[in-house]
């Protein structure tokens, strides 16, 4: 992984440049709540690296709603499921720059015991300075050349990255089909209808890459989520998560629904937190926000609203925070179900609500599913005042079907003729709008044309306009909060327990 260098060496400019290290341990726990392993790791302190020197090295990511995608189909095409963790990953990349590291003065002793060697490299001060071989983590372009070592790997194996999510790899083979990989950082997530060609290509990678965990069979932890595969749904929780929260809470009693109807309402007589309370809010919300998106949006707008809230959080965002937390106690075994009902239709929910914010402002919803249970699920402000419901109804469609648009994509890249997005809008004056692909009075020539873009991806037969009633509406209970017997249903549907097929006509 490095090299020892001698600190009197070094020239000036990497005396300046030289990072820190840390050294990290904690307990690690499955996504089942079952205690793994006590891990540490020593990473580089990347804060100090000039970013000017390196230009861009962002590494891409794999997207969860690829990942839920690749699930689907994994169930209707009968597909077997492995995953699989590389073991310190990053080190099996090359460093492509000097990158020189302090090592502190108790690490350095361990390792000169460890290997004595490394004595005579010793500073005045007891610390050790090593010269980088491999991607340290910590380090920030460490990522970047991960991705590029894995990836380089695949592709000399014969797979293709999909080109709307480039941590998704395919090959075809012949009699059996597609075999897929979804590469998380250092996880895989490997789905085929062959078990020999998973066990074939988990067999290379642990020979190039030496430490390798593999999980087969139906039930795998993977990203702090449990997937539970049955014949044709897959359940999807994150319990461990749900109860460290609420523990961390310290939660008592429950609440029927995440929010009441005062969510949006913004109290300007409510006293700030103070800054340890501030800090734990921020902390909590930051948690439901990563359960929300995932595996449970019957909370997703309530906590996209909160997080709207974490910088300057009131005593009475405080009680809205622990209404969403009381009744995630009440309902915390609640999982997400997907399935595919046809595999030739994505079903697509837009909605909005006019104008429930404090400053006029309305808010999207957008809700996918291939028929039970939602895929991906958004809840978000509008950017700018529109004037009307059909107005807001109209920004909303715009901007979240670019979204849909961008996974019939993906899904179609990995070889599914999946026909138009079928979108459901329960505003028809909105539809009107859209299929007209223009202003229609004085009253709406104020809307930027730019909303009027879906006219085109209709006529190309990208997306097809289909009513549906409030009342069935899934993606109303992204945009406002919802109480009794209608937030129920919605939620019902958005989790997988009821299931979707009805609207496909």
């Amino acid at each position: 992984t490095w090299e020892p260098v001698l600190w009197n060496s070094l020239s000036g400019v990497q005396k300046r440049s030289t990072i820190r290290s840390f050294i990290f341990l904690k307990d690690k726990y499955l996504a089942d709540g079952t205690f793994e392993k006590l891990k540490s790791r020593l990473v580089g302190g990347g804060h100090m690296q000039d970013r000017g020197l390196y230009g861009n090295v962002a590494s891409p990511t794999g997207a969860i709603v690829s990942l839920f995608i690749i699930a689907i189909i994994a169930i209707f095409e009968k597909r077997k499921v492995a995953t699989a963790d590389i073991a310190s990953a990053y080190i099996n990349a090359d460093m492509d720059v000097d990158v020189f590291m302090r090592i502190d003065k108790e690490c350095s002793n361990i390792l000169c015991k460890l290997e004595s060697s490394y004595l005579k490299y010793l500073n005045h001060d007891g610390c050790l300075v090593v010269k980088l071989k491999k991607a340290l983590y910590g380090c920030i372009q460490s990522a970047l050349l991960w991705y590029r070592e894995l990836s380089t790997f695949l592709i000399s194996k014969g797979f293709i990255a999909n080109p709307y999510d480039e941590c998704v790899f395919n090959k075809d083979f012949a009699g059996v089909g597609q075999c897929t990989i979804f590469i998380y950082v250092d996880d895989l997530f490997v789905t085929c209808k062959s078990q020999d060609i998973i066990d074939k290509l988990l067999d290379d990678i642990q020979l190039k890459y030496r430490e390798v965990k593999r999980s087969h069979g139906t039930v795998h932890n993977y990203l702090g989520m449990t997937f539970d595969f049955h014949e044709d749904f897959v359940k999807i929780g994150m319990q461990s998560s749900i109860e460290d929260t609420l523990r961390s809470a310290d939660v008592q009693g429950n609440a029927t629904t995440p929010a009441g109807n005062n969510l949006f309402n913004i109290s300007q007589d409510s006293n700030s937190l103070n800054e340890a309370d501030g800090e734990k809010f921020h902390s909590i919300v930051a948690k439901l926000l990563y359960i929300a998106k995932r595996v449970r949006p019957d909370i997703l707008t309530a906590v996209s609203f909160l997080a709207t809230r974490v910088q300057n959080p009131t005593q009475e965002d405080w009680l809205k925070l622990f209404r969403v937390l009381k009744y995630l106690n009440g309902t915390s075994n609640l999982s997400l179900i997907l399935g595919c009902t046809d595999i030739k239709s994505m079903l697509v929910f837009i909605d909005a609500a006019f104008g429930n914010h404090w400053d006029g402002k309305s808010h999207s919803g957008l809700g996918i599913s291939w028929g039970k249970g939602l895929l991906l699920a958004r809840s978000s402000k509008q950017k700018y005042v529109v004037k009307s419901s059909w107005e807001a109804e109209l920004v909303a469609g715009s901007d979240e079907c670019s979204t849909a648009i961008g996974v019939r994509n993906f899904v179609r890249a990995q070889g599914h003729d999946l026909g138009p997005v079928i979108l459901y809008q329960d505003n028809k004056s909105t539809m009107a709008t859209i299929k007209k692909g223009k202003h229609t009075g004085r009253n709406t020539k104020h809307v930027n044309v730019r909303y009027f873009f879906l006219k085109d991806r209709v006529e190309q037969g990208e997306v097809e306009l289909k009513y549906l009633p409030t009342d069935d509406m899934i993606a109303d209970g992204l945009t406002k909060p919802l109480q009794g017997a209608l937030f129920r249903k919605h939620r019902d549907f958005m989790l997988g327990h009821l299931t979707l097929v009805l609207y496909k006509m």
